[in-house]
This record gives structure tokens, sequence and C-alpha cells, in this order.
């Protein structure tokens, strides 16, 4: 099973759809994050020795 058909699926019932819908701002910070380290050219290696974790 694809992780798209998954997804969809378990997205069918009101409170799971509830509950992920509620994530939506933490996962848009997420992606951007992700973005911003994608263009700067870092692994998540490099933007944590930055950060000073490992």
């Amino acid at each position: 099973m694809k992780l798209a058909d998954l997804k969809a699926r378990l997205l069918e019932e009101t409170k799971t759809r509830a509950a992920y819908e509620s994530m939506e701002a933490e996962y848009a910070v997420t992606r951007e994050l992700i973005a911003a380290r994608t263009r700067a050219g870092l692994s998540q290696a490099q933007v944590a020795e930055r950060m000073g974790t490992s």
C-alpha cells in the first residue's frame, strides 16, 4: 500500500482527520524548516551541529 493511499484511508475517519488538521500549523513550520535547510544545502547533521545539538 502506498503512503498516500494509507493517509487517504485514515483521514476518512472524523477523529483522525480532526487530529491531523489540528496539527497543520506545526506541519507548515516543519515543511518550511526543511525547505530552508535544503535551500542552504545543509544536512540535518550540519544543522544540529550549528545549533549545538546532536
